[in-house]
């Protein structure tokens, strides 16, 4: 019979939420760097005038489309592989690590 270790690794158990505005040019969640269990959920503020694009850092601009009001969850496990750009102007969005 063999003998199985088992190991157990901690996750940082915060919940991390805050608000950020961009403007057409992309930037990173990187910023603001944080692990997350299941991903982090992305709205766009309801209160925006235009759209912003939700994705892979450095490819935002051909990500998710979040209108005013919607919202994303994206499966990653830290912040700084998401990018996110708005189409135009200066829009807000807000976060939270789920």
């Amino acid at each position: 019979m063999s003998v199985v270790k088992i190991s157990q690794t901690s996750m940082d158990s915060t919940i991390h939420a805050g608000h950020g505005t961009v403007g057409t040019t992309e930037s990173s969640l990187s910023g603001i760097p944080f692990f997350s269990w299941r991903g982090i959920l992305v709205r766009a503020e309801s209160t925006n005038t235009d759209s912003i694009y939700v994705g892979q850092a450095g490819y935002a601009p051909s990500g998710f489309t979040l209108g005013p009001g919607e919202q994303v969850e994206i499966p990653v496990d830290h912040s700084s592989a998401i990018g996110i750009v708005a189409a135009s102007g200066t829009q807000s969005f807000s976060y939270l690590s789920v």
